[in-house]
């Protein structure tokens, strides 16, 4: 294996920040199991756990130096894992992206959603969906066959730093640098999505763009410069980058958990002031045998009469004017003195009104 990431002699600060960097993995795992055990059906929570686990791993490796061989068990765990990561970031940061827009049916990449659900347009719609996860898989395939040197591709110091030291270097070194130079530019991509998403159509109303949404951003900055110093503080940065990003992708998630106790108590507020609906209310009345009218709230129209007013209003909303005002004023007369009613009764109810009107009327209202 010609890939020199794992297995290098460490400087005493290089160890002490690969140690700093686990920690601070470990600490991340605690907001990500509950995140997971909250969400556990959406991709994104358990990959977060994922990473948290394997991005520790990685520092922890890197803090043992050359305590373990270069062509040892551990380095080469410690490669396949290294090669799992970036494709596991760039799934995790597109399926948090994809399911807060499509939550609230913001267009997102091309895809457009209604009603929380994404529109299908064959095959297009399949394809900006499957195009990160496919994109993925590329990488980790990519990942295998440099790092492992399957291609037969040769490559001096590859791993051990960063685009400002390839001029006139192997293909293999160059080729080492793309997965995770990929993944952090479409992670750049991604969260500006999210930014602007979280600063014009979240329900949490931020004053200013300067807000937590921002932090993906930064931290796909952060990963993405990583990839640029020389040895030998490019391991430490490369590492770093994804510590970073990890701990900005469960700040932004914090987020988007407001949004959806926002969107539950939204949902129940609604819920409860509409109350039952009127079909549901209809059946109800008509099931005990009661009708409508004679289950009619007594308002202020209940005690006028047709000669005292042709216009009512029920509080501060119009009810109705002329003979048909009429009508719910007698109606109203018939809920003072309740007696079995009927349809029929209320029709012929209503023609009386209108021969009462045309006699009686001094004119209408209008509004």
């Amino acid at each position: 294996m010609a890939w020199y990431y794992f297995g290098e002699k460490n400087q005493t600060w290089e160890t002490i920040l690969f140690i700093l960097c686990a920690v601070i993995n470990g600490i991340c795992l605690l907001p990500a199991i509950r995140f997971c055990y909250k969400q556990n059906n959406e991709i994104a929570t358990w990959s977060m756990v994922i990473l948290c686990l394997f991005v520790a791993t990685i520092n922890i490796l890197l803090a043992m130096g050359d305590k373990i061989e270069h062509d040892s068990i551990g380095t080469h765990f410690g490669t396949i894992v290294f090669t799992i990561v970036m494709p596991l970031f760039l799934v995790a940061v597109f399926e948090m992206a994809y399911n807060v827009h499509k939550a609230r049916s913001v267009k997102f990449c091309g895809i457009v959603f209604d009603q929380g659900h994404r529109i299908d347009t064959e095959p297009c719609s399949w394809f900006l969906r499957n195009i990160v996860r496919i994109l993925a898989l590329a990488i980790f395939v990519l990942g295998i066959l440099i790092d492992f040197s399957l291609i037969g591709l040769e490559g001096e110091n590859a791993g051990t730093s960063g685009f400002s030291d390839a001029g006139g270097a192997g293909s293999q070194y160059i080729l080492s640098l793309i997965p995770a130079t990929v993944m952090a530019f479409i992670c750049i991509y991604l969260s500006i999505y999210m930014w602007r998403y979280g600063s014009n159509a979240s329900m949490v109303v931020h004053s200013t763009w300067l807000n937590k949404w921002l932090a993906l951003f930064v931290g796909s900055v952060v990963m993405f410069a990583g990839q640029f110093p020389p040895e030998p503080v490019f391991r430490f940065t490369s590492a770093f980058g994804l510590t970073v990003l990890l701990a900005a992708m469960l700040l932004v998630y914090g987020e988007i958990e407001k949004e959806e106790k926002l969107r539950a108590h939204f949902a129940q507020f609604l819920e409860v002031e509409d109350g039952p609906s009127r079909e549901e209310k209809s059946s109800k009345d008509m099931n005990s045998g009661v009708h409508p009218i004679d289950t009619a709230p007594v308002t202020r129209a209940s005690i006028l009469t047709p000669a005292e007013n042709t216009t009512l209003f029920e509080g501060n909303k119009w009810i109705g004017s002329g003979a048909i005002g009429s009508a719910f004023v007698r109606a109203g007369a018939r809920m003072r003195n309740p007696s079995p009613s009927s349809l029929e009764d209320f029709a012929k109810s209503h023609a009386d009104d209108k021969n009462f009107h045309k006699k009686n009327s001094r004119g209408s209202l209008e509004l």
